[in-house]
């Protein structure tokens, strides 16, 4: 499988959309928890979008090796690390990180932990990290009663444990938002009710005037279901403004 090599060796599946042959800048989109690259509007978002993109399977999702977790925060923030140095290898310019729900937050400690990427769209990010969607409730309920919950996915049987819940649970979204390098636009549907509204406001005001775009789509889900133009449109505008400066 070509793809491109996490710091620890594991490939990591991944689709690179060309739409500017004229630009070496690039735009890397990020999915969320027990998702990949395919899911939702990633796709449509790469369509719609006139950048350049590159988006990629994280470790033990859709086409990428390795082990699956609901935490792992840190260790997919490498992954995102890997991914920014792909590109750059390829002379490609990472002018922006878009991630969505769990990805979002590693967006933000990606721009805390390494701060080489000027730009960062966080999209349904989450900051109560011990509260649940009614999904990961759900999976808790069968923890307690089995030790793990099972989710498939494309084939795959994915591992959900107490101690990934833990993990993610131990996530301090504060501290990250608190030293978060870049600019940022937020987006959150005001619809979600997997990750409430309120997540949103938090980080938007964390992050303060480093928060250049905040944007509360009128109701959209988590997913952002029949909202994929929408949330492109909002995605392009921000890229645009950005672009000239980088």
């Amino acid at each position: 499988m070509l793809g491109i090599h996490a710091s620890n060796g594991n490939k990591m599946g991944y689709v690179l959309t060309i739409k500017d042959f004229r630009s070496n800048n690039i735009v890397i989109i990020v999915h969320g928890a027990v998702c990949n690259k395919d899911d939702h509007f990633y796709g449509s978002l790469s369509k719609l979008l006139s950048f350049n993109t590159l988006r990629f399977d994280l470790e033990g999702n859709g086409d990428s090796e390795g082990e699956f977790s609901i935490g792992k925060y840190p260790e997919e923030t490498d992954n995102i690390h890997s991914a920014v140095l792909w590109c750059r290898s390829h002379n490609f310019n990472v002018i922006c990180i878009i991630g969505h729900s769990k990805a979002a937050d590693e967006a933000i400690m990606y721009s805390s932990i390494y701060g080489d990427v000027d730009y960062y769209v966080a999209i349904a990010g989450r900051f109560y990290m011990d509260k649940y969607g009614h999904f990961l409730e759900q999976c808790m309920e069968e923890i307690k009663k089995s030790g793990v919950a099972i989710v498939e996915k494309r084939g795959k049987q994915l591992r959900i444990t107490k101690q990934g819940m833990e993990d993610k649970a131990n996530v301090d979204m504060e501290k990250y938002c608190n030293e978060a390098r870049g600019g940022f636009c937020v987006i959150h549907g005001n619809a979600d009710t997997v990750i409430p509204l309120d997540d949103g406001y938090k980080i938007r005001d964390l992050l303060g005037e480093r928060c250049q775009m905040f944007v509360e789509v009128q109701g959209s889900d988590h997913f952002f279901e029949g909202f994929d133009k929408e949330l492109g449109r909002i995605i392009e505008e921000f890229l645009r403004k950005i672009s000239s400066k980088v």
